[in-house]
């Protein structure tokens, strides 16, 4: 039987685009990203295990800040993100007079507050993103960009051999849609199976 009670619905796709796009586009941002080895150069060919930094770069273009982006990071096929081991949490020490125990209400209950996010970033990075997502086939970042230019750094592991493409790196606000960035044009890493 028919209804009058309204109903929404969402509908999300999601793939890959049959050809890379091949050129950059800045519209407001601007976004890189870099595949290191250890010594920081650029590198295109691994062996199977060995694992890369992704140097990631993005600032706000004409504007001081531009807040609540995400910068989308699809990651090659056969390749899976590095958590890293987070840092213990110091104890706070207990202040003067305060009875041990006791949870009472605080002047100011934010005054430690920081972002709940997975421990991905790796020492040196000075993008502090509000919220990192990590999915199967990339790495979102949701955060604000500055008009100076700032770097998150996370490691991946190949493990799979073979010629893998690797898509462009893209960055958009979430509810300014003229303004967004897609990083270069698409490339390649190989990696090579370990000989016997």
């Amino acid at each position: 039987p028919a209804s009058a009670q309204p109903v929404w619905y969402v509908l999300n796709q999601s793939g890959y685009d049959r050809k890379a796009p091949s050129t950059t586009q800045n519209q407001g941002l601007e976004v890189i990203r870099d595949y290191l080895d250890n010594q920081g150069k650029p590198i295109s060919t691994l062996v199977l295990g060995q694992e890369v930094t992704v140097r990631l770069r993005v600032r706000a273009l004409g504007a001081k800040a531009r807040g609540e982006i995400a910068i989308v990071d699809l990651l090659p096929g056969g390749f899976e993100a590095v958590l890293q081991s987070p840092a213990p949490a110091a104890e706070p020490a207990p202040k003067p007079g305060d009875d041990e125990g006791f949870e009472g209400d605080d002047e100011n209950p934010h005054e430690d507050y920081t972002p709940n996010v997975l421990p991905l970033a790796l020492p040196g990075s000075n993008y502090l993103p509000d919220h990192i997502e990590l999915r199967e086939d990339r790495v979102v970042l949701y955060g604000s960009a500055m008009e100076a230019v700032a770097e998150f750094r996370y490691k991946l592991r190949a493990n799979n051999a073979g010629l893998f493409v690797v898509p462009p790196i893209y960055a958009e606000s979430m509810y300014q849609r003229s303004v967004y960035a897609q990083g270069g044009p698409a490339g390649s890493l190989r990696v090579n199976a370990p000989s016997p």
